[in-house]
This record gives structure tokens, sequence and C-alpha cells, in this order.
């Protein structure tokens, strides 16, 4: 199919026109735009590159609030049992009336539904950072790249928080005729408790996959603009565009190490916790299903290790099609990909299970000191990648098809349908 941009205002008054894919047309039926550009804008000083205007931000604030509400509630729902006077939830008096902490699955739940809140506060900061000022391919995939990493940690939080225990089929009649809350002891409100926010954090993972998805059709949708041709980015010497490629380099020989170091460490914690259900104890391990939860988590972490090495390889190798876009994904994926490992590692952490130490299963302390370094690690490298990520778009050569927005050309929408002028 062949899509034509009419340009007006030149001298030659010629026609630019440009193929689109299948992928293209839909993107651009997600992210049409419906609010007039002015040329004069274009050609100021404090723009950045095509702004359209559509239904991807108010989409995306209406799920990030009722997020954050859903949140809410089940936060304070769950701190109600932890902080009661009557002994429950974790706490309770010594002889000498003090309050005494033991931690339990209520106070897990706890600190996951606040890591939860918390890094949904600084997606919808980062959404009105993007919207609320001219963006461009780069900033569209940063927000994408953030939105599809926050959809996974709610994925691992439904894992985690998922009861896969093995019951009996007596156990099993007993908790169904149980249904209502009140009636529940202080074990069944606790799994009652993990299995609504396990299901939440479900449904809020399908909705910020979606959204995810359609910002990332957006950035598909949008042109690319070359940083010669956009005055913040400034015009690019040669000087500036061999700084751009040292650091492309310098980063890529750190993703060749980091990428699969990360890959390799999920795929022997998975294995190493499927091994343990063979070993001395796999009984009472199967039998209490935990160690099922972290197998799944390691599976989903493994999973999205994967994806993000491939990533990153097709940007700094120079190999990706989306230019500034798959930059921005992968700065932006890369930084919530580091907050993903930060809440498995706090979550495995052995003090904050119901078994000491001395009883919890090797694998689950291993993914626990292992994602804390790994955090570290692909938070820095995101960081560095983030800093300098204008500077090494300068590095990937962007292909000049047919449809490139060059400096004389500029773009207006008229009755809705974008043309170059």
């Amino acid at each position: 199919m062949t899509v034509k941009y009419h340009t007006i205002e030149q001298s030659s008054k010629s026609e630019v026109e440009f193929r689109t894919t299948t992928r293209d047309i839909f993107c651009l039926l997600l992210s049409r735009p419906c609010a007039p550009l002015n040329r004069d804008w274009f050609c100021s000083d404090s723009m950045s590159s095509l702004r359209t205007s559509n239904m991807n931000f108010p989409l995306t604030i209406l799920i990030n609030f009722s997020s954050t509400v859903a949140l809410i509630v089940l936060f304070v729902w769950s701190t109600k049992y932890i902080f009661a006077e009557d002994g429950e939830g974790g706490r309770w008096k010594d002889a000498d009336g003090n309050w005494q902490f033991e931690v339990k699955g209520e106070e897990e739940v706890l600190l996951d539904l606040g890591f939860l809140l918390f890094t949904n506060l600084l997606v919808f900061v980062k959404t009105c950072k993007v919207f609320n000022r001219h963006y461009d391919r780069m900033d569209v995939g940063g927000l994408a790249g953030c939105t599809f990493m926050f959809a996974q940690m709610l994925f691992v939080s439904f894992w985690y928080m998922l009861n896969i225990e093995a019951r009996d089929g007596e156990q099993d009649n007993q908790n169904n005729q149980n249904n209502y809350y009140w009636a529940m002891d202080e074990e069944e409100r606790r799994l009652y408790d993990q299995k609504v926010v396990a299901y939440v954090s479900l449904a809020l993972a399908v909705l910020y996959s979606m959204i995810s998805f359609s910002v990332y059709c957006e950035g598909v949708a949008m042109p690319e603009l070359h940083p010669e041709d956009t005055s913040p980015w400034q015009r690019q010497n040669e000087l500036d565009i061999a700084k751009g490629a040292v650091r492309l380099d310098m980063l890529s020989n750190i993703w060749v190490l980091l990428a699969p170091t990360t890959v390799l460490t999920f795929l022997v914690l998975l294995i190493s916790a499927s091994c343990s259900l063979l070993g001395e104890g796999g009984d009472r391990l199967r039998e209490e299903g935990d160690i099922f939860n972290l197998i799944a988590v390691l599976a989903w972490l493994f999973v999205t290790s994967f994806g993000l090495a491939i990533l990153g390889r097709s940007v700094l190798g120079r190999m990706s099609s989306d230019g500034t876009l798959a930059i921005g994904l992968l700065a932006g994926g890369g930084e919530y990909f580091a907050g993903l490992l930060l809440l498995v590692a706090i979550m495995y952490f052995s003090p904050l299970g119901d078994r000491g130490p001395d009883d919890a299963p090797i694998a689950a302390v291993a993914t626990s000191f292992a994602c804390l370094l790994l955090s570290s690690l692909h938070l820095g490298f995101s960081l560095w990648t983030k800093k300098y990520k204008r500077s090494i778009s300068s590095a990937i050569p962007i292909e000049e098809e047919e449809g490139y927005i060059g400096h004389d050309d500029f773009v207006h929408v008229q009755g809705g349908d974008m043309v170059l002028a």
C-alpha cells in the first residue's frame, strides 16, 4: 500500500510518498493526529520533533490513575491487619508491653504493594513529562519501555502472590464453606489477601501491556527526524559524531558481557530451583508450594531478560530498524528492568519469609542476592544510556527512506490529515 503526503509552500510542489507496512498502517490508525501544527513552531529552536495529539495521553493517565487507586486501596486494606492490636498480623506485645515485630506473609504483601505503588507514581510522572512538551520518537520509546517493564513487575507480583500450595480435598471443602471474610482465620485471610493482590496485579499487567504497545505504535507512526535537522539536538559536527560512536562502542562492549550474564544467571537459578524438588526436602517444598512460585518468577525473568538482551544487541549493534525509537526503548526499559530485579531481590530476601535463612531454599536466597547485584549493574548501564542517548543516536545510521523528514520538509496537520510542507 502507498500513502501519499502532499507537500505545500514549496517551489517544486512535489509529492513525498512512502510505503508502509501492515504494522505501520495499524499504528497510524491507533495514533492518528487530530490537532493542527504550526510551521513557525517547527522552525523554532524549542522544537524537538513532531508532536501528534492522540488518545495515548488520556488513556495512559486514566489507566495510571485507576491503578494508583487500586494499589492504594489494597495497601490500606492490608495494613489494618498488620497493625492490629490483637496480636495478629505479625505484631505482638511482650511481657513489658512493648510491641514486637515478627515478619509474616502480610509484610510481604505490604512491601510488594508499596513498591508497585511507588513505581506506578514514577510512570505517571514520566507520562506527564513526555506528553507535556514537544516529544520525539526517543521520548515515546522511553515511555513505551518503562510501561512495558512496569507490566512485567505486575506479572512477577502475580506469580509471587499466587497461592500454589498443595491442598487435599478435605481442606478445599472446608475453605469453600468459609467464603465469608469475617469467618476466616488469620491464615485464611492472609491467603485471601494474597489472592486478591495477585489477580489485581494480573489485570493491571494486561492493561499496561496494552498501553505500552499502543505507545510503541505511536512511535512507529511518527516520522524519523535526523539530529542534524533539529535544534535541541544541535547540529552535529564530526567531533560530536565521533564522541557518539565511541560511547556507542563502549555501551555495546558492556552489553555484550551484561546481557548474557543476566540471561545465564536466571537460567542457572531456574534449573537449580527445579532440581531442588528432586533433592532432600523436595516433598516439603512441594507441599508448601512456594518453590513453584519461585520457578514461575525465575522463568518470567529469564524470558524478559532474554527479550531485553535481543533489543540491546539490535540497538547497540546498529541493526535496529526503529532508529531513535529503539534507543528510547532500551534506555527506558533498562531502567525499569533494574527496578524489577530490585523488587524480586526484596521479596526473596530470606528474613522476609515465614522460614528462617537455614530453612529457605538455596535457590531463593541465591535469587535475592543475584537480583540485587544485577539490579545495580543494569541501573548503572541504563542511566549511562539515558544520559548519552542523544549522543549515541548520532552514531546510529538513520535510513533516509521515502518519507524521511529533512530540514526543508515541515509537517502540518490539516483536517486530520498529515501533510508535508
